[in-house]
Order: structure tokens, then C-alpha cells, then sequence
């Protein structure tokens, strides 16, 4: 099997090709014929008389790409598991198997608000017999966020129902609420019964104080019978004035600091050759567009390009820009590749529009444009 990407003008399209799979003529039917919530939308397309799929993935992105930009926390992890549910019960109603569906987080597409997730379906994957579940899980479990106790509660009791048996729609409903449901009443039931508790012993307090103050006012107008009486309850006390008071603060001892001689180098008289000296080679995108971006400076790899600061190296400005726009890596050889992530309005190369998630070679002087932002290659 064989993955591909496509760009037109208006669209983007992923490719799949000699998925040569034995299946039943009704499935491919029901996917093509019915709009279903939670997959990708297929054409088959024949090209040298062999069957491709493709699958509209406009506007999406791969949750790959969404594990690379950052760690999987416990709303990724629930908004995945929650969807595949869905997706079974969906498959379900028409006949169809999720054994089928390839749970590879690079066919895997999620809309840019996480809204909504998209799977990928493949008549007669499933004799394949290609993972599954658990292999979506293993990757969850190498990005996940170990800090988020949500995330690694339901990402490991989803993996380890995976060890024993395929998981059920009864597994996804136990992990995903069960247990959380009782812990959150057995929580509820207990703050019940502290403020309950709380609020008992405060109004005991306050009737056993109002009693106190109720007898030590009788007591004073028995006391003083033509006094008039007091307009302020007498616990009421004169504020003292601390401006009065007087403190005697020893001095603390400050010991002196040590400061260490610094040791002369041994070999301060020695002199390095030029051309011993390893110089890093700097790459910079200079800016030759007409609006206020600046010149990207690329000084670590992989070189993410966007307008979406936190997530992004390389920060742009326009409108015309997506959050995640393309990202430049480099390999071994410190060659640089450039790769689109389906933006919006695309990468272009040389004047090329170059295909989303295919890593593209690009060397110095090459002229590349993010959407409408023009941008030369050079080396400093």
C-alpha cells in the first residue's frame, strides 16, 4: 500500500494506492453512497487499470502532524477515544467492519478547531491484519503528557484492555466514563458532607456566641442600671496604636564572601589554527515580500513556519498564513527539506506548488512563498 498527496487549486486530496484487498461489493457501495459523520470522504479513481482511493482531507490536518507540534493531554486523548466510539457505532449501522479502518495517526484527520476527527476506510483492510487500535495507542503513549493525570488514566486503561482482547464499545464506555462517574459522585458525595458539616458547626458557634453576649449584657445593666446603654457591643476594643511600640532587632552577622581565584589556563599561550575552528553554517529565509514580516532565522531543525506563536519557530503575521503553515527539516547530509502541512493557500517553490506532507528538497538561492509572503534561501 502506498500513500500519496495531492494539491489542486481548491482541494487537497490523500492518495492510496495497491490496496489490492479482498471485500465485499456491498461495502465499498455503502461508503461511496452514504455521508458518513466520521469518515473521510472517498473517490475511486482508475489509472492503468488499477483501483485508488482518495480521500478529501481540505482544510485538515493529520494528527501526526498534531503530536509533532505537541504532547497528547487528556482532551486530545478523550476527543480520539470518544470519536472512535462513535465511529463503531456508526459502522455498525451499516454493516460495515472498523477492523477496515486504518488507525494510523497520519490517516487520521482532525478539522483546525479539534471539533472533529476523521478516519480513513479501506474495503478489505482488515485482512490485512495491520494493527489496529493498539497501535494508535502506542503512538499516544510516546507523546502523551505525563503530567495530565486524565490523559495517562485513560490512555494505559485503554492500552491494557488492549493487551488481552480487541477493545468493545463497553471497554471505550468504562474507561471513558465509568470509573470517572463514580469517582466524581464518591467526590461529591464527600464535599456534601464537609460543607454540611462545616456549616453545623459555624451556626453552633454563632448561637453559642450570641448567647454569651446576650448574658454579659444583662450582666452589665444590672450593674449599672442608670448607665445608658451602649450603642457598640463591647468585644468591640480601642485599636491599639503601633506606632508605640518599640522592637529590638539584633543585627545579623554577614559573612564574607569567598570568591575563588580564577585558575589560568595552561595552554593560554597556545594559538588554534583558522581553519581548525568549526564554523555552523546558519540558514535564513530573507524576506523579499511587500508586507512587515521579517527574515526567518534558522538555527535548529525541524523549523516550524506559521502564525500560530507558541507551536511555531518561524512566526508570520499575515492573514493569508495558516497557524501551522509548512516546516523545513534538515537530514544527515544537512540537506533542507521543505514540507507543506494542507494549508490553506499553499507553499510554493520556484513559482511550483509543491504537494502537502511530501518533503520537498529546497537549496540556496530557491525562491519559496508561504500563501502570499515571499521568502529567498540563503547561507550566512
Amino acid at each position: 500500500m502506498k500513500t500519496e498527496y495531492l494539491r489542486t487549486a481548491s482541494n487537497s486530496y490523500m492518495i492510496i494506492k495497491d490496496a489490492e484487498y479482498l471485500f465485499e461489493p456491498y461495502e465499498l457501495q455503502m461508503v461511496l453512497r452514504n455521508k458518513m459523520e466520521h469518515l473521510l470522504s472517498m473517490q475511486i479513481m482508475i489509472s492503468d487499470g488499477k483501483t485508488e482511493y482518495w480521500y478529501d482531507v481540505t482544510g485538515m490536518q493529520s494528527l501526526a502532524q498534531k503530536l509533532t507540534m505537541q504532547t497528547a493531554g487528556g482532551t486530545l486523548v478523550r476527543k480520539v477515544a470518544e470519536e472512535i466510539c462513535g465511529l463503531k457505532t456508526e459502522l455498525e449501522e451499516y454493516l460495515l467492519q472498523d477492523t477496515d479502518i486504518v488507525y494510523d495517526p497520519e490517516m487520521i484527520f482532525m478539522d483546525r478547531k479539534e471539533t472533529s476527527v476523521k478516519f480513513c476506510y479501506i474495503p478489505g483492510f482488515g485482512t490485512a491484519k495491520k494493527g489496529g487500535v493498539k497501535s494508535l495507542l502506542e503512538k499516544f503513549l510516546q507523546r502523551l503528557d505525563h503530567s495530565d493525570a486524565a490523559a495517562v488514566r485513560l490512555a494505559y486503561g485503554l492500552y491494557e484492555r488492549c493487551e488481552t482482547d480487541d477493545l468493545t464499545l463497553r471497554d471505550y464506555y468504562d474507561c471513558l466514563y465509568g470509573k470517572k462517574q463514580k469517582e466524581d459522585e464518591a467526590e461529591e458525595r464527600r464535599m456534601d458532607e464537609m460543607m454540611y458539616a462545616k456549616a453545623a458547626e459555624n451556626l453552633e458557634r454563632t448561637e453559642q456566641r450570641h448567647s454569651e453576649d446576650m448574658l454579659e449584657l444583662m450582666k452589665e445593666e444590672k450593674e449599672q442600671p442608670k448607665k445608658k446603654r451602649r450603642l457598640f457591643h463591647r468585644e468591640k476594643r480601642k485599636m491599639l496604636d503601633r506606632s508605640s511600640f518599640t522592637y529590638d532587632v539584633e543585627p545579623e552577622e554577614v559573612e564574607p564572601f569567598m570568591v575563588a581565584e580564577r585558575k589560568p589556563s595552561e595552554n593560554w599561550e597556545e594559538t588554534v589554527c583558522f581553519s581548525a575552528v568549526e564554523r555552523k553554517t546558519v540558514w535564513v529565509l530573507e524576506y523579499k515580500g511587500d508586507g512587515l514580516e521579517d527574515d526567518l532565522r534558522m538555527e535548529q531543525f525541524p523549523y516550524r513556519i506559521g502564525k500560530h506563536g507558541s507551536n511555531v519557530e518561524g512566526k508570520l503575521y499575515a492573514q493569508t498564513v495558516s497557524r501551522l503553515h509548512a516546516q523545513i527539516t534538515q537530514d544527515e547530509d544537512s540537506n533542507l527539506w521543505i514540507s507543506d502541512f494542507n494549508s490553506t493557500n499553499g507553499t510554493y517553490l520556484n513559482g511550483h506548488l509543491i504537494p502537502m506532507n511530501t518533503p520537498v528538497r529546497i537549496q540556496e538561492g530557491d525562491r519559496v512563498i508561504f500563501a502570499t509572503e515571499e521568502y529567498i534561501l540563503k547561507k550566512k
